[in-house]
């Protein structure tokens, strides 16, 4: 009975390994469809103030980083101006599109008018 039974188990282990591994080899191909963001760790700084840390993805907007950023800090969006590698960053950038590493530091600067 145990010779029986044993070879009846791998026999039945098989057929359920091979449904599985149909579905393992369609789900890569659809994630490999998306792009991937990874996420970052960008600093802002006023000035010669400490800095303030933000996580972000690559795919974040600027102007979505700059709302948050002058919500925390009290500021005014129309009156401030955030600069990387000394150009001014536009409101439909990305760190994806400026090549942004973890801890890259952004520049503001509070008081300018648009």
């Amino acid at each position: 009975m145990v010779k029986g039974t044993a070879s009846s188990s791998t026999f039945s282990a098989p057929a359920k390994a091979s449904q599985p591994a149909a579905k393992a080899t369609t789900k890569p191909a659809a994630k490999s469809a998306k792009p991937k963001s990874k996420k970052l760790k960008l600093r802002i700084r006023v000035g010669s103030t400490e800095p303030t840390f933000f996580v972000c993805k690559t795919t974040t907007t600027m102007l979505k980083i700059k709302k948050a950023f002058c919500t925390s800090k009290g500021f005014e969006l129309g009156t401030t101006r955030f600069v990387f590698d000394g150009d001014d960053l536009g409101d439909d950038e990305t760190p994806g599109d400026l090549d942004m590493d973890d801890y890259e530091q952004i520049d503001c600067i509070v008081g300018v008018p648009e």
